[in-house]
């Protein structure tokens, strides 16, 4: 800082004309400015009335819009009140045609039509069934049922095992085809009378054997399967015979007839894992997972919750619920016995 003050505004040549030029364009840029509102137009409104028109026209329009909005909301919820009281009235109209699985064994011609509602059917329904009884109607074998017209074949197979019915008539019920003669060629094998309504649950193979399409090798297969199962609660039940032929059981099935009263039940409170595996519905994992849940949470009061608990599904407990029971006698005892 060796130079004074006045060297602060010295300035060499280059710096006096670039000065000069940025002056030059300081002032070109303000005269710009000044100069462009002289040369734009200015419109005037002629009519200014109209442009309060025109907004009282957008104001009003505004307006019908927003009513116009709140008119399509009102509906909407009002249409949605409706359909909900619809639905509400739907549902409180088809409470009693909901179906509540929850079967137990019966005679169709009780009196106590409330057991129908059991296997799903409605109070309606129960009613026409009802109706039906009264009307001198009965039921001899279970297949009656199925003629039913609210009972469908898909509805008919759930419910066969807990029809307390015959599947057939016994020979005493057909005593009326006693006095009917059969001939035939004598190379031809007839069904003998004395024979012809054979029992499976108590008969031989020498017996079978009498039933035309019935050699050794399928007499021995059904005594054999019999035995397996504890006893034929159903004709259909011969179906499940190892490489027995439909149209041999077609054959048979008018001749022959169970009892299902013998049966052999095996009890699901008591019976053990090794025990139960023996029926030929029983895997392995079923009957390990029922002793399990049995022995380590509590005692089973009705056979149906086995399907209640996820232990057997609907279609396998169909097919076991002949052959099951609840031992009361293993039940604690602050544990009530249900109905099974």
């Amino acid at each position: 800082m060796n130079g004074t003050w006045k060297d602060l505004f010295t300035f060499n040549k280059r710096e006096r004309n670039g000065i000069v030029v940025l002056t030059f364009l300081i002032s070109v840029t303000a005269l710009i400015q000044l100069a462009v509102p002289l040369f734009v137009p200015k419109y005037e409104n002629p009519n200014p009335t109209e442009d309060k028109l025109l907004l009282a026209l957008i104001k009003e329009d505004s307006i019908l819009r927003v009513e116009k909005r709140k008119e399509i909301q009102g509906t909407k919820i009002l249409n949605s009140k409706k359909k909900f009281a619809s639905e509400k009235k739907i549902r409180s109209d088809s409470k009693e045609l909901r179906l509540v699985w929850n079967p137990i064994h019966f005679d169709p011609n009780t009196k106590d039509f409330s057991v129908w509602e059991n296997f799903g059917l409605s109070s309606k329904q129960a009613e026409s069934i009802k109706k039906y009884v009264n009307s001198g109607a009965e039921f001899k074998v279970k297949r009656d049922v199925n003629k039913l017209f609210v009972i469908n074949d898909d509805l008919f197979r759930k419910m066969e095992p807990f029809i307390l019915l015959p599947d057939s008539l016994s020979k005493n019920s057909y005593s009326k085809y006693a006095e009917r003669k059969i001939t035939a060629p004598s190379n031809t094998r007839v069904f003998a009378i004395d024979s012809m309504w054979i029992e499976l649950n108590t008969t031989d193979t020498a017996e079978l054997k009498k039933l035309r399409g019935i050699g050794s090798y399928y007499a021995r297969q059904i005594i054999w399967y019999r035995d397996k199962l504890g006893g034929f609660h159903s004709v259909n039940q011969l179906y499940e015979i190892e490489r027995m032929r439909p149209e041999t059981v077609q054959k048979i099935r008018s001749f022959v007839w169970v009892d299902s009263s013998m049966v052999k039940k095996f009890q699901i409170n008591s019976s053990t894992a090794p025990e139960m595996v023996k029926h030929p519905y029983i895997t392995w994992n079923m009957a390990i997972t029922i002793q399990d849940y049995r022995d380590f949470t509590k005692k089973f009061k009705r056979t149906h919750q086995l399907v209640d608990l996820g232990l057997l599904n609907e279609e396998i407990y169909s097919k076991l619920a002949p052959y099951l029971a609840v031992s009361y006698t293993h039940l604690r005892a602050h544990e009530t016995p249900e109905h099974l």
